[in-house]
């Protein structure tokens, strides 16, 4: 629900006409502000709101627009890219970064104190005493202490929810700068927080079709045979990849998109109106460029390993390797000598990680506004509006 308050209501009609009538049944969009002449202003398609373009400057529908050619969009994307770096990179420091580290920390608090000793199992069940996992090592493992479990699934759910502002605070920080004026790192955040609620709530609606579908190809094989079940993997196959395609945006839509819109419905349009292979390309050269700099960042990643080592136990690994010299027990803890230097490794690993993810955020973002993707206009006439 929009708080927003018309500066006077006497008079003003409370909703726009709809084409087929003057009723004010219009759907969700841009139309004449009924108090700013010459103005537009977003109806939710249930009330107004303080969103407005001055001098009818709204954008038209998504199929009125055409991408730009490819080295145009490869253009704007590193630019803008290069532009905003450092809010991009401040946002990746007071999200991803604070997350990662918490989740290393309660990992390696958790397990560094567990032991593992060769149980010589011969037997094909389990005796006694040992669990599944045993049983299939050959091991017994002592030392866990069951009160790590809640922080460790606290640790795994504040990462899972800094991941998801991430990606909608750099999508909003990357398609709000394609515009002046560019937005700062906090005005992103903050719009990615509000935004998560519904990210969610569609994100869910998404998951519950996967597993329909799923459920629906096990049925198959298990009623069909072999036959069917090939033709329903082709088919997910299939439907897999107009899925990517189709739900690429769905991110930059549900950053970006006006209360109201649903964003998967806004994703779902970039692709159509005969953009659909255009579109395609567009996200292969994205996955392409991600891969580019996972190899590239090894040209990093190699030196810094170099300085400051893998912080393994290269003795203990390799004594654990050889069957010969291999201990009859072993601390987990002692598997690593320099906590630092391994958190170091893995903090570098995930943040390029993180940079390829925001990588194809960004990408997905200017083909979304190059699509004429609904966005929220910025506020210009409306002295009290603030950005939602």
């Amino acid at each position: 629900m929009s708080d927003f308050r018309p500066p006077d209501n006497d008079g003003a009609p409370t909703g726009p006409a709809s084409p087929a009538g003057n009723q004010p049944t219009a759907p969700p969009g841009w139309h004449p502000d009924p108090w700013q002449p010459g103005a537009m202003r977003w109806w939710s398609g249930s009330e107004w709101t303080e969103l407005t373009s001055a001098g009818g400057g709204a954008p038209g529908p998504i199929s009125s627009r055409g991408l730009s050619d490819v080295g145009e969009w490869f253009g704007t994307l590193f630019r803008t890219i290069i532009n905003r770096a450092g809010h991009i990179f401040t946002l990746l420091m007071v999200t991803l970064l604070p997350a990662n580290l918490v989740a290393l920390l309660v990992a390696w608090m958790s397990i560094r104190d567990i032991t593992i000793t060769d149980a010589n199992i011969s037997t094909e069940q389990c005796p006694t005493g040992f669990n599944e996992i045993e049983c299939a090592l050959e091991v017994d493992i002592g030392g866990w202490d069951n009160s790590w479990i809640i922080p460790i699934a606290l640790a795994l759910i504040f990462f899972f929810f800094m991941y998801l502002l991430f990606n909608l605070a750099v999508a909003h920080q990357v398609h709000e700068a394609l515009d002046e004026p560019a937005v700062p790192w906090v005005t992103s955040l903050s719009a990615a927080t509000r935004a998560l609620p519904r990210y969610l709530g569609y994100g869910l609606l998404i998951l519950v079709a996967l597993m329909v579908w799923l459920f629906a190809v096990t049925f198959a094989a298990a009623l069909g045979g072999a036959a069917l079940f090939i033709i329903a993997v082709i088919a997910s196959i299939a439907l897999a990849v107009l899925a990517w395609i189709k739900l690429s945006f769905f991110t930059v839509a549900a950053a970006v998109a006006p209360n109201g819109t649903s964003p998967l419905k806004a994703s779902i349009a970039v692709s159509s109106d005969g953009r659909f292979g255009a579109v395609a390309l567009r996200l292969f050269l994205l996955a392409l460029s991600g891969i580019a700099l996972s190899l590239g960042s090894q040209v990093i990643s190699v030196p810094v390993s170099a300085i400051v080592g893998s912080g393994l136990n290269q003795d203990l690994l390799t004594d654990l390797t050889d069957d010969d010299d291999s201990p009859a027990a072993f601390r987990v803890g002692d598997l690593v000598d320099n906590p630092a230097a391994l958190g170091i490794s893995i903090v570098l690993g995930l943040l390029v990680q993180a940079a390829g993810t925001g990588l194809q955020g960004s990408g997905a973002a200017v083909i979304y506004r190059d699509a004429g993707g609904p966005a929220r206009q910025k506020p210009t006439t409306v002295a009290a509006a603030t950005e939602l």
